[in-house]
């Protein structure tokens, strides 16, 4: 980590009013301008940008933390007019923007008009790139590259649930607090995973992936640093459904699961819960079969010595899968235009591949 860099936070910047965040974020900007770059990170009331809300955002540039509180009482911030403040630093080409997790915080700031011109390094990428083995969460990955102790958002804000609380109950100078270490740590990643071009390099980025290997940086340079705005662009976009079919792929399902229960129930001779793990154990103990477990594998070892309701219970499972996971998950979540918005991973499944998440597997 740059010796530049340091953290306390009785020093982050934050602002009261519009006039306050005008000023600050000016200045903010400037001091990003010498550095080079900024961190970002936002706060928000859940994981879907489609139905969720921005409540906080923190930036840090070496020597200087701000945080934005969008939603507190007694902060007079609104979104719109934060939004309106943040365009000239968003919008300076020549700025380097770190972000981790990139896309998701770009969605939630794109939701009120503001989009990332900067050139933006997501060190969730970054870090994958340089090591897959390694875990792509920030707390995570800070404490292995940096050194830097955090605690987890569950353990420090006890919100939802039970809880009965939500992040706008906790003062906005103690969540800023958490939010500016997690921006400090994220510059730190970027910090320590890039490196300035040298002489002769072939990159077309400002920075490279600092790695021994040649041809990993050659690999995010050309792949998968331009390719996390590309997958933004599908995310907002989504992914169209085709809902008449859908439907009747429900109802088909709906209905074989129905005759499936009532083939199981017959073979079985005993009601039970066909979801409960502890149920089938003790039903197949019944027909004089020991099961350790009931997964699709033990299941199938069983079916193949021909236990007819091991082969039931493998359809079962199979049909219940389809029609939860995909099936109806895929309507629920679908928007006014009949589009899903799932998220795109890059750093996710260690061959590389994308895989999706939030709302939904695809």
């Amino acid at each position: 980590m740059s010796e530049k860099m340091f953290f306390n936070p009785d020093e982050i910047v934050v602002p009261k009013n519009v006039t306050d965040a005008k000023y600050i974020i000016k200045k903010f900007h400037t001091h990003a301008k010498k550095q080079g770059g900024y961190a970002l990170d936002t706060e928000t009331t859940g994981l879907l940008w489609t139905v969720d809300k921005l409540l906080m955002i923190s930036l840090y540039s070496p020597g200087m933390a701000v945080v934005l509180p969008l939603a507190w009482d007694n902060v007079n911030l609104s979104v719109n007019d934060v939004a309106e403040i943040l365009k000239p630093l968003v919008n300076d080409k020549k700025l380097r923007a770190y972000l981790h997790n990139a896309k998701f915080d770009m969605h939630f700031l794109y939701n009120h008009g503001v989009y990332i011109h900067n050139e933006v390094f997501d060190t969730c990428v970054l870090g994958f790139d340089l090591d897959v083995t390694k875990a792509a969460k920030l707390k995570i990955r800070a404490k292995e590259e940096l050194g830097i102790e955090m605690v987890e958002f569950k353990d420090k804000f006890k919100i939802g649930g039970r809880h009965k609380l939500t992040l706008l109950d906790y003062p906005a100078n103690e969540v800023g607090k958490y939010a500016a270490l997690d921006v400090f740590a994220t510059y730190g990643l970027a910090d320590k995973f890039l490196r300035p071009k040298q002489e002769g390099d072939p990159y077309k980025q400002s920075v490279c992936l600092n790695s021994p290997d040649p041809d990993i940086p050659m690999l995010y340079d050309r792949v998968d640093h331009p390719i996390v705005k590309i997958l933004w662009d599908m995310e907002r976009a989504g992914i169209m459904v085709d809902v008449p079919k859908l439907l009747k792929a429900k109802k088909t399902y709906t209905e074989d699961l129905e005759v499936l229960e009532t083939k199981i129930l017959k073979e079985a001779d005993v009601a039970f819960n066909m979801n409960s793990p502890k149920q089938v154990t003790q039903v197949f103990a019944h027909r004089g079969i020991a099961m350790d477990s009931t997964d699709e594998k033990h299941l199938e070892s069983v079916a193949k010595r021909g236990d007819k309701l091991a082969k039931l219970m493998l359809d079962y499972r199979k049909k219940t899968k389809i029609l939860s996971t995909y099936i109806t998950t895929t309507l629920e979540n679908r928007d006014e235009l009949d589009r899903v918005h799932t998220s795109l991973n890059l750093h996710v499944a260690a061959t590389g591949r994308l895989s999706s998440s939030a709302p939904m597997n695809l």
